[in-house]
């Protein structure tokens, strides 16, 4: 069993997917349904499963630095398939549920007034009732008491939108449509120049990605790219797979003959969906799998068809089909077939 991963990324993923009880990278490593940052003294995130067999991940909230910090991103990101909560005890979910119900008083008094100046009251009701429908999830998970009943939901709506009412009328007298309309232009060329830059930054991550396997942030809701390292498959959120499993993978998927549950590497193939591969957490778009792999899967096919008196002949095949192995790649293929 592999327990000594190669990055902060791939440990998340695996502690995640709970398919093994300890792993590590660097700074960051999991027992069980615990993961940690740098040692026991920082407890980063912890699975929670009740009767149901249902999972809900608390997650700290409370970074000492900004390699923790990255390491909760990444953890997110892991995790981003199930329901979550942002407290500082993690493993105590009675004290979590002060700290919610502090969260939600904070919000409703503070942050919601100047949300509600910036962008109106009903932009501030939509996430308030996000917030505290996560709030009832989490109350519901864990058999615990909420202090905001489901019950007064109303009452809460009909708070805001009173505390609400003088900065709707301020808003009204120091705006006027010229100064509405200088805005927006400003704001369009800020959004621009932000476009622009995060295009070109994005560019460059995926060059690096495509070279190195370096793992990096596509945003939320994004597929997964993939790339080849030698002899592993690996993705931008930092997964690793065998490189034979995940070609024989995209035959099937070619052939349509896929199994729902069938294993990769540590992760569980799970469907197929509007042109896209799901397994775990991931979703990677076959037009993507067939863009990187598609070469080296096609001469693979081949040459299982040939016979081959060893590495050379497998490098100069690969190479014919447009495709150059490295020396770890020509051992790997040759041995498989």
């Amino acid at each position: 069993m592999k327990t000594v991963f190669s990055n902060h990324h791939e440990v998340c993923h695996v502690w995640a997917y709970e398919s093994q009880s300890h792993g590590k990278a660097n700074n960051i490593f999991f027992e069980n349904e615990k993961i940690y940052s740098y040692g026991h003294h920082y407890l980063a995130a912890q699975i929670h499963t009740n009767k149901k067999g249902e999972k809900f991940v608390l997650i700290n909230n409370n970074s000492y630095s900004s390699s923790t910090s990255k390491h909760l991103c990444s953890i997110r990101s892991a995790v981003s398939h199930l329901p979550s909560a942002h407290v500082e005890n993690v493993d105590d979910p009675k004290e979590a549920l002060i700290e919610l119900e502090n969260q939600l008083i904070e919000k409703f008094f503070n942050s919601f007034k100047k949300q509600a100046d910036r962008d109106g009251i009903d932009w501030v009701i939509k996430y308030f009732l996000n917030d505290i429908k996560e709030y009832w999830t989490f109350c519901d998970f864990f058999n615990l008491k909420p202090a905001f009943k489901r019950k007064n939901a109303a009452l809460y709506i009909n708070l805001l939108k009173e505390k609400s009412a003088f900065s709707k009328q301020r808003y009204k007298e120091l705006n006027s449509p010229e100064m509405i309309e200088k805005r927006e232009k400003e704001k369009e060329k800020r959004e621009a120049r932000k476009e622009e830059k995060e295009r070109k930054e994005n560019a460059e991550k995926i060059e690096n990605f495509r070279k190195t396997g370096r793992a990096f942030n596509q945003g939320w809701g994004s597929c997964y790219l993939i790339t080849v390292i030698e002899n592993e498959i690996v993705t931008s959120g930092g997964a690793r797979v065998p490189l034979l499993a995940g070609l024989k993978l995209l035959e099937r998927v070619r052939k349509a003959t896929t199994e729902n549950g069938e294993k990769i590497g540590h992760y569980t193939f799970n469907k197929i969906e509007n042109g896209k591969v799901i397994i775990g957490c991931h979703c990677i778009e076959i037009q993507e799998a067939e863009k990187v792999l598609g070469k080296l899967l096609d001469a693979y096919i081949e040459a299982k068809k040939a016979d081959h008196p060893g590495p050379n002949f497998i490098a100069e095949f690969f190479f014919n089909r447009g495709v150059q192995l490295t020396s770890s790649q020509v051992v790997l293929i040759s041995n498989s077939l």
